[in-house]
C-alpha cells in the first residue's frame, strides 16, 4: 500500500519523506513563473509571502488526469494499493473529472485498490489526516480499515481561519468586492472555516487584529473535543501572532501539544499574508 498526499497540506518535504507518503505538487506561479517545489524550511515560507508583498501576484493551477494517471501507474504496476488523501475539491475544479479517472485506473489494474479521499479541508487538518493514516498503516490496519477511518475523521477536525486582507478572498471569489473594500476600510476581519462541503464560509466577523486573537482562542474553547491529536496554529507569515494564539491557548490546555506552523502556496495564494488559523479536533467541523 501507498499513501499519496498533495503539496496542500503543507507538510514540510522532510516530514513527507519521514512518513513514507508520496506527494503531488499542486503548481502556482508568481508573475507568471511557474514553481513546483515542496517547501522545507521556515525560510522557504517567509521568501513566498515577502515575494507577494512585494507585489508579484500569485496563482495556483489545477492538475490534470493525465498527470496523476502517471504518477499512480508505476506503483500500480508494481501490485501497489494507493490510498490518497486529497485537498478540499470544494476549493478547486482539479477533481472534477476524478470519478473517471478512478474508473480508467481500476479498469487497467481490477487486483488493486484505489482509494480517493476528499479531505474537504485545507493546510494542516490535511496534514493531520495524512498523519494519522501512516500511523494506522504502520500499525498493520489494512487499506480499507485506514479509508474507513479518516473518512470518518475528516468529520471531526475543525479549520477556522482569519484573513488579513479581505482582497485576496475577493479575488478568488470568495466575497464581493463592496465586502472587501467596506471590510478594509472599516479594519473588520472575517472568520472563516471549512464547511462541511470542503467550501469556505464565513461565519462572521470581528472589529480588528486583536479581536482575531481571542475569537480563535474561543473558537476553540467553546468546540474542542480533547483526543490525541494536536491543535495546530497557522499562519501566513505573521509568527509573532501565532506565537500569542498558542501562549493564550496554553493557558487554558497547559498539557495540550500545541504546534504552530506555516500556511503555504496553494492556500496561502488565496488566503493571503497574515492570515492566521486554528486547527484543532471538533465536536464538529
Amino acid at each position: 500500500m501507498k499513501i499519496f498526499c498533495d503539496s496542500s497540506c503543507d507538510l514540510l518535504k522532510t516530514e513527507i519523506e519521514q512518513l513514507g507518503v508520496i506527494p503531488i505538487t499542486f503548481p502556482y506561479t508568481l508573475n507568471g513563473n511557474d514553481q513546483t517545489k515542496l517547501f522545507n524550511s521556515e525560510q522557504d515560507y517567509i521568501d513566498f509571502y515577502a515575494q507577494i508583498r512585494q507585489g508579484k501576484i500569485p496563482a495556483t493551477a489545477c492538475i490534470n488526469n493525465y498527470t496523476f494517471e502517471e504518477i499512480f501507474t508505476p506503483y500500480l504496476k508494481n501490485g501497489e494499493d494507493i490510498l490518497y488523501i486529497h485537498l478540499s475539491s470544494g476549493l478547486t475544479s482539479t477533481f472534477n473529472y476524478k470519478n473517471q479517472l478512478l474508473t480508467d485506473l481500476q479498469d487497467k489494474y481490477p487486483n488493486q485498490k484505489i482509494y480517493f479521499i476528499d479531505s474537504l479541508h485545507v493546510t494542516m487538518a490535511i496534514g493531520l489526516l495524512i498523519k494519522k493514516a501512516v500511523e494506522l498503516m504502520n500499525g498493520g490496519k489494512s487499506i480499507d480499515q485506514i479509508r474507513d477511518y479518516i473518512e470518518n475523521l475528516k468529520n471531526k477536525i475543525a479549520c477556522y481561519f482569519a484573513p488579513e486582507d479581505l482582497l485576496y478572498l475577493r479575488r478568488g471569489g470568495r466575497i464581493s468586492t463592496a465586502q472587501a473594500v467596506g471590510g478594509t476600510i472599516l479594519n473588520v476581519k472575517p472568520i472563516c472555516k471549512a464547511d462541511n462541503n470542503g467550501k469556505i464560509v464565513k461565519i462572521g466577523i470581528v472589529p480588528g487584529a486583536k479581536a482575531v486573537i481571542k475569537k480563535l482562542c474561543n473558537i476553540v474553547q467553546e468546540n474542542m473535543i480533547e483526543n490525541e491529536l494536536p491543535i495546530v496554529v497557522m499562519h501566513a507569515d505573521k509568527k509573532p501572532v501565532a506565537e500569542i494564539i498558542k501562549n493564550e491557548l496554553l493557558k487554558i490546555y497547559p498539557n495540550k501539544e500545541i504546534l504552530i506552523r506555516p500556511v503555504g502556496p496553494t492556500i496561502g495564494t488565496h488566503c493571503g499574508p497574515g492570515t492566521l488559523a486554528v486547527v484543532f479536533y471538533s465536536n464538529s467541523r
